[in-house]
């Protein structure tokens, strides 16, 4: 077998390693973000310098490695030191993926202004497991991130609070972890219509608050009419317990909260969607 070597380098913005590298498997980002980036977990592109590539026999082992701002695409942001990225993969059979990640950084929020405060490090450790064989296609990712957000309420649990950077020159931030699971999978009958589900669990806040937990699944069928367009009708439910959370997988970049009144109770969330892409 020949031994491949490809390689890209970029400036600017780029697709960050994890996020595309698991919609890639996933195959339904019109439908739904992938966890991590539903739930703020991981940026979908960043501003900075990437590496890609693969190599190896049949080009079998692929990675990507990222120094960003750690703000995200949409803010290119100057911040006190850069962020880090690593994917590597290996395809060790045409129909099988496996691939691992890591994050390190300050998600661009220590600058001139806060840079005495004091800070912590966010961190995220990051694995799936996918296959695509004969029109199915199913995976299991699992994260771990450490520092990212915490609850800024303890008897409401609302979650949503950095705890990267102290609020003020005293203050110190608190130090928290998440993770979850996420599984997916799909059918295609034809190449036409196919039917799809994804289940997401996440537990929020475990050092803090852990208690609260997002609960997220998805069903539904999509028909491909012509090479450029895909339409489907889904049934979205989440759950989220004892508390409050903020979901970043609204339209038009928005996002919708749900959960109770205090860290008692919980939230709900249902709706029957049509949706469309359009691929140009």
């Amino acid at each position: 077998m020949p031994t491949a070597r490809r390689r890209i380098a970029d400036a600017g913005s780029f697709s960050s390693p994890w996020t595309s590298f698991v919609e890639s498997l996933y195959g339904y980002r019109y439908i739904e973000k992938v966890t991590t980036d539903r739930l703020g977990f991981a940026n979908t592109a960043d501003w900075g310098l990437n590496a890609i590539g693969k190599l190896g026999p049949d080009s079998m082992f692929g990675y990507s490695f990222s120094i960003v701002d750690g703000a995200g695409y949409k803010n290119p942001s100057r911040s006190k030191s850069p962020d880090y990225e690593l994917r590597v993969s290996a395809t060790p059979l045409k129909y099988l993926t496996i691939g691992a990640g890591g994050y390190a950084g300050h998600l661009g929020q220590v600058t001139a202004t806060n840079q005495d405060f004091h800070e912590r490090t966010a961190t995220r450790w990051d694995g799936v497991i996918a296959g695509n064989y004969a029109g199915f296609r199913a995976g299991v990712e699992y994260f771990i991130a450490r520092n990212y957000k915490t609850v800024n309420n303890l008897a409401a649990s609302v979650y949503g609070t950095s705890s990267v950077v102290g609020a003020t020159a005293t203050a110190v931030p608190v130090a928290d972890k998440a993770d979850g699971e996420s599984a997916f999978v799909s059918y295609n009958f034809t190449s036409d219509i196919m039917v799809f589900g994804r289940y997401d669990h996440t537990k929020l806040s475990k050092d803090v608050a852990p208690n609260l937990k997002d609960d997220y699944f998805n069903i539904g069928a999509a028909y491909k009419p012509l090479k450029t367009i895909d339409l489907a009708v889904v049934y979205k439910n989440e759950k989220v317990q004892h508390g409050t959370n903020t979901i970043s997988g609204a339209d038009a970049n928005g996002s919708y909260t749900i959960g109770g009144a205090n860290g008692t109770r919980d939230g709900h969330f249902n709706e029957v969607g049509f949706y469309a892409q359009w691929s140009f």
